[in-house]
């Protein structure tokens, strides 16, 4: 008998309930419902075990692969400056762009100079805030370059921006859709939303009877950065990026670590080097869904999709 075959003929198995005994025992007459916590309306319980993952796991979609393109956003001021910081984060290892045009007039000439010397085969190019008049234009010289985008908001709670989304995509008429949505500071929450949107893509596809491609471009938010605390600022990108990959995110746009001043160069290597980082040597690009069997995340994906849901079909 090997030492694992000892431990498990020493440990054997606990349910639900022997855990909420053991529990109370060391709570030493402390009540077991002041470990129960909420978030975001959501009931949550200090521990979650097998037979809650039966009860809650939803069969999420698969991306098309599982990794995740190393994408750079390039505000556009000037044409050829755009142009120029694009292929210096292609050659530092960027994998797309995202030129976010600011809603100013852009000409389908403008777009090829922004373009210049990009393989578009090679790296993807997406044109953000393109205005509706520019984009016929601009799409018949460089095709697939201004993507149906869904940008979510930052509203009350999650559930209600998968709602937002949602409504959205049933408004579009376009057969591919990019969500730009904002990777927060809740970890497992930020996994459970992008996989409960996988899921509730497929669902309200089939009843609207629209089988759209669904891309996910996730970009580290701002809501939590410190002015001169470059360093925190940079764990919070860390967490936030990983929780984003986790989730199962097909773009990812890392920000500025320090918001107190213009994204430098320092900024963007930093956040390239986090993408490499967690590609290269954690290898998170190797995990089709890194968090399915998880009976918390699954917990919680399995709640926000059914809020969203109910909420939606109303």
């Amino acid at each position: 008998m090997d030492a694992f075959e000892t431990i498990f003929t020493q440990f054997g198995p606990a349910d639900a309930q022997s855990w909420k005994n053991k529990i109370i025992q060391d709570l030493k007459g402390g009540a077991f419902e002041q470990l129960i916590s909420e978030q975001e309306g959501i009931e949550i319980l200090p521990f979650y075990t097998l037979q809650d993952q039966s009860r809650y796991q939803l069969d999420i979609p698969a991306k098309a692969n599982t990794s995740w393109l190393i994408t750079e956003k390039v505000k556009v001021r000037d044409m050829a400056q755009a142009n120029q910081e694009a292929l210096k984060a292609l050659q530092a290892g960027a994998q797309a762009i995202l030129f976010d045009v600011e809603h100013q007039a852009i000409s389908a000439a403008d777009a090829a100079a922004l373009t210049k010397d990009i393989l578009l085969e090679v790296a993807p190019v997406h044109l953000l805030h393109v205005r509706p008049e520019d984009r016929s234009a601009i799409e018949q010289q460089l095709p697939g370059t201004c993507p149906q985008f869904i940008e979510v908001p930052l509203l009350t709670s999650t559930a209600e921006e998968l709602v937002y989304i949602l409504q959205q995509m049933q408004q579009t008429t376009a057969m591919e859709v990019q969500v730009l949505w904002k990777a927060g500071s809740h970890y497992f929450m930020e996994i459970a939303k992008l996989r409960a949107l996988r899921w509730l893509w497929l669902q309200a596809g089939n009843v609207l009877e629209k089988q759209l491609a669904l891309t996910i471009v996730s970009e580290t938010g701002l809501q939590r950065r410190d002015a001169g605390d470059e360093y925190t600022n940079m764990l919070r990108n860390t967490t936030e990026a990983m929780s984003a990959v986790a989730g199962g995110c097909d773009a990812l746009i890392i920000g500025s670590h320090d918001i107190s001043k213009e994204n430098t160069e320092f900024d963007k290597r930093i956040a390239r080097n986090i993408h490499h980082i967690l590609q290269f040597e954690s290898y998170f690009n190797e995990l089709a869904d890194a968090a399915k069997g998880s009976y918390y995340i699954e917990y919680l994906t399995y709640q926000l999709a059914q809020r969203a849901w109910e909420s939606w079909r109303k």
